[in-house]
């Protein structure tokens, strides 16, 4: 047998090995990273409230049992989303409940197992129905009412703020990617989009009212009236919303109310926090095909460093203050 087909024979070896090597090291780092969505390990307790849009359902799901963890109240952003938001929130609620954080969430109404419709509310509408869903939590048996806050996301801007204000019983509210005024936000999204030559988006006839019904919200006043601890974060290159801009003025509003209210500019992240090098979108709609298992393989890591970590500190340093 000559020495070139022996050469050849091993170079297919290798390359066959290497190949098989490489498929290896993705099999595991995408169970790694899937492991980062699986909440199964945490009791988990379902439940709904009334609002004027109908009966609200959503899952309370708990570090332990009989801890007295806090909990952390989802307020959503814009779109139709579920109490997991198509399991996008999966990666956030195990790294809170690795920390001793509980975590709530609902159906938006008219969306999975809620009734009524989300396209019908107002700003002020969706902050009644967080504060509903904060007090549904706050009577469960096994949950200390004085721990229980909210945490919200984009959109949630014009509805956090007016839920936190005098006569709250929430213990705390974290804001992620949050803008002042609905149309100076809507003036920088659509910069963003001509900047990337992102075609304009067409309307339905119910998400036109939708938009016209909130056009003029703006969270100025309810910021200046925000009585309990606030945690204000946005992502360096956020493209949905100014993080610059908007950071600014949680600083003159919000900081001075209170020693510990925050506000937090992560760099190198996206609107919902991820590593922008990477995750940098003004939708999920708008990733590459493969984008999607990189962010499952990624699990965790896929979000800036420690980012989640600190917003859990922040939320057990409110806590010991104030017990």
């Amino acid at each position: 047998m000559s020495a070139g087909f022996q050469g050849l024979k091993k170079f297919v070896l290798y390359s066959v090995l290497s190949f098989v090597g490489v498929v290896f090291l993705f099999g595991l780092l995408f169970l790694r990273g899937l492991s980062d969505f699986d909440l199964s390990e945490y009791p988990r307790t379902e439940v709904q409230f009334s609002t004027d849009q109908g009966l609200i359902a959503g899952t309370l799901i708990l570090p332990g049992e009989g801890d007295d963890a806090p909990v952390a109240v989802f307020v959503h952003g814009d779109g139709p989303q579920d109490r997991f938001s198509s399991d996008s929130y999966l990666v956030q609620m195990r790294l809170l409940l690795e920390a001793g954080i509980g975590v709530y969430s609902w159906d938006k109404p008219g969306v999975g197992e809620s009734e009524g419709n989300w396209l019908h509310q107002s700003m002020s509408d969706r902050a009644r129905e967080a504060d509903a869903a904060l007090r549904a939590v706050q009577q469960i048996d096994h949950v200390d009412a004085s721990k229980v806050g909210f945490l919200g996301f984009s959109q949630a801007g014009w509805v956090v703020p007016e839920a936190a204000g005098p006569g709250t019983t929430a213990a705390f509210a974290i804001l992620v990617g949050g803008a002042v005024n609905w149309e100076e936000q809507g003036a920088f999204y659509g910069r963003q989009r001509r900047a990337q030559e992102i075609p304009r988006a067409s309307m339905s006839a119910e998400r036109l009212a939708f938009v016209q019904r909130n056009r003029g919200a703006d969270a100025r006043a309810a910021l200046a009236k925000v009585s309990i601890p606030f945690l204000a974060l946005y992502g360096s290159d956020d493209l949905n919303v100014d993080p610059v801009a908007e950071s600014e003025t949680y600083r003159q509003i919000v900081v001075p109310l209170r020693s510990e209210n925050k506000v937090m500019v992560v760099p190198e992240a996206t609107h919902g926090l991820l590593r922008a090098p990477l995750f940098n979108y003004q939708l999920v709609s708008q990733w590459p095909d493969w984008l999607p298992a990189t962010y499952v393989m990624a699990g965790r890591y896929a979000f800036a460093p420690g980012v989640w970590q600190h917003m859990a500190e922040w939320i057990h340093s409110v806590e010991s203050a104030h017990q």
